[in-house]
């Protein structure tokens, strides 16, 4: 019998486990994952212990371990998931073609709202609140064109 083994021995006794696995395997270096433990630095050395968050029971092996394991690193997107999320954030679907045609439309449009509210500015210039719909009409019409 190594050293390791009686080390491994004497803290699964000191852990209380009953079952067979131990909750803590010594190792220099970390050698790969392994089903229900991380590897980390804690009370008794550098290895493996027992991860609480396995289904295991929680109380012994946080003890042994010295505290808390670290929380695990966020999973990386992938190309196509960052693609995907880009393209729900922008919306798109809404995103239409343009063309001669609709191009010429929308500066149609813009020029009538523009117009109007230049001629609702002269006949009240000094009422302001009664241009203010053609202001907010406006307004909009140059918001459509940014989107």
């Amino acid at each position: 019998m190594d050293i390791g083994s009686i080390v491994n021995q004497a803290a699964g006794l000191a852990g209380g486990h009953k079952d067979k696995e131990p909750a803590f395997i010594a190792s220099a270096k970390f050698t790969g994952d392994r089903p229900g433990y991380f590897f980390s630095t804690g009370k008794q050395g550098t290895g493996y212990y027992r991860d609480p968050k396995s289904g295991a029971t929680a109380g012994a092996e946080d003890a042994a371990a010295g505290g808390s394991m670290p929380p695990p690193k966020p999973r990386q997107p992938t190309a196509e998931e960052l693609l995907q999320e880009a393209e729900e954030q922008a919306n798109v679907d809404e995103i239409q073609l343009l063309d001669a045609k609709g191009l010429k439309r929308i500066v149609a449009q813009l020029e009538k709202k523009y117009k109007e509210n230049l001629e609702q500015r002269m006949k009240y210039a000094d009422a302001p609140d009664k241009f203010l719909e053609s202001e907010v009409d406006l307004d909009e019409q140059v918001k459509s064109l940014l989107q």
